[in-house]
């Protein structure tokens, strides 16, 4: 009976932290890039269903309130990235 040599190979497509943040970042920007407009379309329908109801028209403008607070935290978020990337130099 000899000694083998068990080896695994690299899962991931880089060997470089940054590029695995990259990769992630580009996966949620992409998925919110999705959904934006979707819950713009959910927002537009429910003030269309909403008759007058004040309590359904304020949930509407809640949702495409935070749905604006989403989009801005989404960009800033890239922006950091991008800011971090830079400042270690990669």
């Amino acid at each position: 009976m000899g000694l083998y040599a068990l080896t695994i190979d690299n899962p991931l497509a880089s060997d470089d932290v940054s590029d695995i943040v990259k990769g992630i970042w580009k996966f949620v920007y992409m998925v919110a890039i999705a959904i934006v407009p979707l819950m713009a379309i959910v927002a537009g329908f429910m003030f269309m269903t909403a008759g007058g109801n004040p309590e359904k028209v304020n949930q509407a403008k809640n949702l495409l309130l935070w749905l604006a607070v989403g989009v801005a935290v989404v960009l800033l978020a890239g922006g950091i990235v991008q800011l971090i990337r830079k400042i270690m130099g990669v």
